[in-house]
């Protein structure tokens, strides 16, 4: 949020080129944008569209409460799961691995 607030708005990719441009193995949150950027160009008078000036308004005025900018956070990309218990062995083991490489 504060990243989105220091930069004044909404960075989108060029709607023309972006999904050309996203290589084999994107980020989901370049994806995501470069959607947006899409549908943008697509309907500018859209659902999306209208959201993202709203959310650029929000931005602009430092509405740090605002709902409109959550739909363009990079963490609004990240879906929440619960692994079962295997998971949470393979996860457990994965982050003592990582911290035991690091000391």
């Amino acid at each position: 949020m504060v990243t989105l607030m220091s930069e004044g708005s909404i960075p989108l990719p060029d709607a023309a080129t972006c999904n050309t441009t996203l290589g084999t193995d994107p980020d989901p949150y370049a994806v995501a944008m470069c959607n947006v950027a899409v549908a943008v160009s697509a309907a500018p008078d859209g659902l999306e569209a209208e959201r993202l000036a709203q959310a650029n308004a929000d931005i602009a005025s430092k509405n740090y409460s605002s709902t409109s900018i959550h739909w363009y956070l990079p963490t609004r990309q990240m879906k929440t799961f619960h692994p079962r218990s295997d998971g949470m062995y393979a996860f457990r083991n994965a982050v003592w691995d990582a911290v035991q490489d690091d000391g």
